[in-house]
């Protein structure tokens, strides 16, 4: 009897304990139709403080921004990229512009998900910047957007087989944090050597939470060519090239909702 009762105290001090503890927890607000991390996450404005951005997946392509007490702040409109997919890569109301309005930089993706077109739109939806075939493609060691002693700069690439980097002044400062999914675990894929001749390596990281996914294989027209299913236990395809025409080749990691592509350039 004794043991009993020695049991149920601790049960109870332990449940007395949770119920302290989730006292100060609050849950504040639910945001439904969330398909992954990076279409919903929280920026830091340097003149507006700190937001939730919540990013549409699908028709009405919208950016909509929220206070930290859930009410909704502003609504960027995207419709002017109908018919594909859009990316948030930036967002900011310090950064691309001095006039105080919020602006989000965007790469527009056609149906195979290679990128063909950066934007640059602001809180109303207008564009202020637009450049085809060029994408601000980054790596950890690698950004996009950095500082130099002559103010912020934007890294955006080409998309064929010129290997063309231009290189943009931006008129504000970058003291924010603005980078969509900058905590997420996004996954990578690359090819070694690029431009390949004979043989080529994939070396592929899936994302946090996936544990198998697929490898897809386009020619410069967006035709399907090869797939491969890879999970977990390796980290690389070893490949012939051999029967591959010389010209422009894309690469693509899908996991889930997660999909990154990268160009492999073939030469004879």
């Amino acid at each position: 009897m004794k043991k009993i009762q020695m049991i149920t105290t601790i049960i109870a001090m332990m449940l007395a304990l949770v119920s302290n503890v989730n006292a100060q927890i609050v849950h504040e607000a639910t945001y439904g139709n969330i398909p992954g991390p990076s279409f919903f996450t929280i920026i830091h404005l340097g003149n507006s403080g700190d937001k939730y951005a919540w990013v549409s997946p699908s028709e009405p392509k919208e950016v909509i921004l929220y206070n930290l007490d859930n009410s909704q702040w502003k609504v960027i409109n995207l419709s002017a990229f109908p018919g594909c997919y859009v990316s948030i890569n930036y967002i900011s109301d310090n950064l691309f512009s001095t006039d105080g309005k919020v602006y989000t930089l965007i790469t527009a993706y056609n149906v195979t998900n290679v990128p063909y077109a950066t934007a640059i739109v602001d809180e109303y939806g207008q564009m202020i910047f637009f450049e085809p075939n060029f994408s601000p493609q980054e790596s950890s060691n690698s950004p996009a957007i950095f500082n130099t002693s002559d103010g912020p700069k934007m890294r955006l690439l080409i998309g064929d087989a010129s290997g063309e980097v231009r290189i943009y002044g931006l008129p504000g400062v970058f003291t924010d944090i603005p980078k969509i999914g900058e905590v997420q675990n996004t996954g990578s894929i690359n090819s070694f050597p690029n431009p390949a001749t004979g043989s080529v390596t994939i070396k592929y990281a899936l994302p946090t939470g996936a544990n198998s996914g697929q490898i897809l294989l386009y020619n410069s027209i967006g035709q399907e060519l090869k797939s491969y299913k890879v999970d977990r236990n390796f980290a690389d395809l070893n490949l012939s090239t051999a029967d591959f025409p010389a010209g422009n080749y894309f690469w693509q990691l899908c996991a889930g909702n997660f999909k990154t592509t990268k160009k492999m350039i073939v030469v004879k």
